[in-house]
Order: C-alpha cells, then sequence, then structure tokens
C-alpha cells in the first residue's frame, strides 16, 4: 500500500519573507537586510564620531580651492586638505574633459587618494575604520552633488 501526501508549500524561512515568483518561497532576504542596515549603522557611527572630533577648518587654500567645501578638511584618523584642493584644481582645469567622464576621473582620483591615505592606518585600527567611513561619505558626496561645481567651470560658448 502506498500512501500519497499532497505537495505542500514550503515554510516560509521567516514569517515576514514574502512569497518568490509562482508560490515559492524567498530564503535568507531579512538576514541580508539586516545585516546591510546594521553596515550602514557602523559606517554612520564611525563618521560621526570621526566629524565631531575635527579640528577648527584649515587656514590656507591654494587659489581656486575651498578644501572639502562644506564638510572638515580633517577629523579624527583623516586629513584630507591637499586631496580636497587636488580635487577642486582637477574640477577647475578639467584635464580628463569637459563631459561627465571626466568629471567621474576627477572624482575617483579623489577617492583613489582619500583611501590610499586610510591605508597608511593599521589595519583594524578606528583611525582607518574612521578614515575609510568618512573617505567613502565625501565620495558619494562629491557623486550626488558636485555636478553643481562641475558645471561652474565648463567653458563658456562663444557667441
Amino acid at each position: 500500500m502506498t500512501i500519497t501526501t499532497p505537495s505542500r508549500r514550503p515554510a516560509p524561512a521567516h514569517p515576514s519573507t514574502p512569497p518568490g515568483p509562482a508560490g515559492t518561497w524567498t530564503v535568507g532576504r531579512p538576514r541580508r537586510r539586516s545585516a546591510a542596515v546594521a553596515a550602514v549603522a557602523v559606517v554612520g557611527a564611525l563618521l560621526a564620531a570621526a566629524l565631531l572630533v575635527a579640528p577648527a577648518p584649515a587656514a590656507a587654500h591654494g587659489p581656486d580651492t575651498n578644501g572639502c567645501t562644506a564638510v572638515p578638511d580633517a577629523g579624527y584618523g583623516f586629513d584630507f586638505h591637499d586631496i580636497c584642493d587636488r580635487h577642486d584644481v582637477c574640477y577647475g582645469t578639467q584635464p580628463h574633459g569637459s563631459d561627465r567622464d571626466g568629471r567621474k576621473q576627477c572624482d575617483r582620483i579623489f577617492r583613489s587618494e582619500m583611501l590610499d591615505q586610510c591605508r597608511e592606518h593599521p589595519f583594524f585600527s578606528g583611525e582607518r575604520a574612521a578614515c575609510t567611513a568618512v573617505a567613502v561619505a565625501y565620495y558619494i558626496g562629491v557623486r550626488a552633488v558636485g555636478w553643481t561645481y562641475w558645471e561652474r567651470y565648463q567653458p563658456t560658448p562663444m557667441i
């Protein structure tokens, strides 16, 4: 005698996990989401700590530069004064072209120089973690709003 049981949908991995396509259940989504939230919280805490102990703004900048614009040039584990000034010069002179690819190249160099400075700290140090968090935040900032400054330096068309 053979006993058959009706096919049933597999139990969800977590009660709040919504069903996926064709009635299947997606496994692992809540864990990834909570890990991402935790990572953002850690980066936010490190960024806040680094900026809370930031010294007074740098006294001198080169011509056509303003350092890191609206954020501190230096703080716990970082001093991006010269890097921000070089980024300002890159925006002003546009050596990689005046289009969006030229701006992206200036921003990539900016990110690379900041992260290189962060790598000078010991691997598992608070200074390196804080420096990296600030560098990533500053890079995201220039990618998000840097276009307003980039457009200021666009060549004026001849009429």
